[in-house]
């Protein structure tokens, strides 16, 4: 059975519009850069026990009050959860490092086949200095 949204559009079942997966996608890896787990950020947001798991998943839709949430804790303009340009102004990342490593966690999320993204991180692995 199809799923009719607001704007009108029909969803065929088991598929989630591209901006839901955007919007967990960027949600999981502003999370990952910043070092919180997902239990800090539903304590420190103000959500129920496992709510950002299930966001970032997509097995519970994100609404505006999750978003709010979000960037109130971590003094992200709203516009980051939408913007395509990946240019965030008025965002938490003081320095450039800070941004580029989350667009690096932002883009390896979005590769979907494992064995690339497998590939993919012990090749950074490889190339990374010893501690």
């Amino acid at each position: 059975m199809e799923t009719q949204l607001a704007t009108g559009l029909r969803v065929p079942p088991n598929t989630k519009p591209d901006l839901d997966i955007q919007l967990a996608t960027r949600l999981k890896a502003l999370r990952i850069t910043l070092g919180i787990s997902a239990a800090t950020m539903d304590r420190d947001a103000g959500f129920n026990v496992g709510t950002i798991g299930r966001l970032e998943r997509g097995d519970q839709r994100i609404y505006a009050i999750h978003l709010y949430r979000v960037c109130q804790l971590t003094g992200l303009a709203l516009e980051y959860f939408y913007s395509s340009s990946g240019h965030y102004e008025n965002t938490k990342f003081t320095t450039a490092d800070e941004l580029e490593r989350h667009e690096l966690m932002l883009n390896f999320m979005r590769i979907k086949k494992p064995t690339l993204r497998h590939d993919l991180l012990e090749l950074i692995q490889s190339l990374s200095p010893p501690d």
